[in-house]
C-alpha cells in the first residue's frame, strides 16, 4: 500500500508525526545550512539529508494547516542556533539559505553522495536534488504563505 497516496499522516502503527519531523527539519536545514563553515573540522556534509528528507515528506505535509504554523514556532525558537541568522525575518532566512544553496554547488555533490550511499529507495525513486531543492522551496512559500 502506498499510504501517501492514501493521505495518511501516520501508518497504523507507532510512528513520529510527519508534519512535526518536517516542521524540524525545515528549521535544521535553515540553521545548519546559514552555520555551515566547510573549513571546520566539525563541518557536516550530511545536513543534505534534510533537504532529501523534506522532499520525501513534501506531498504528506503540504495540505495540513498545523504544518505552517509548526515550521514558524520551531524557526522561532531555534533563532539562537544560529548567530549568522540570528534576528533575521523566516523570510530572509529562508532567502539567505537559498542563495548559500544556489552558490556553492558543492551542495549538489554532496546530495546525490549522501542519496546514493543512504537511501533504500530504488534510484529512478530517488529525488534529485533539483527535484528536492524544488520541493524545498514549495515548503518554504507555503511556510510563508499567511493563508490559514
Amino acid at each position: 500500500m502506498n499510504w501517501r497516496k492514501k493521505n495518511l499522516r501516520c501508518l497504523p502503527f507507532a510512528c513520529i508525526d510527519p508534519v512535526e519531523n518536517a516542521a524540524d527539519k525545515l528549521s535544521a536545514f535553515v540553521w545548519r545550512t546559514a552555520d555551515r563553515d566547510r573549513k571546520s573540522e566539525n563541518d557536516d556534509p550530511t545536513i543534505v539529508r534534510h533537504q532529501h528528507d523534506l522532499a520525501i515528506l513534501e506531498e504528506v505535509v503540504i495540505n495540513p494547516p498545523e504544518f505552517r504554523r509548526l515550521s514558524k514556532k520551531v524557526i522561532a525558537e531555534d533563532d539562537g542556533r544560529c548567530k549568522k541568522i540570528k534576528g533575521f525575518s523566516i523570510e530572509q532566512k529562508f532567502e539567505h539559505v537559498l542563495e548559500i544553496i544556489e552558490k556553492d554547488k558543492e551542495y549538489q555533490n554532496e546530495y546525490e553522495l549522501f542519496v546514493k550511499g543512504m537511501s533504500y529507495a530504488k534510484t529512478v525513486d530517488m529525488p534529485t536534488y533539483e527535484n528536492a531543492l524544488r520541493k524545498v522551496k514549495l515548503l518554504m512559500q507555503h511556510v510563508l504563505n499567511n493563508e490559514e
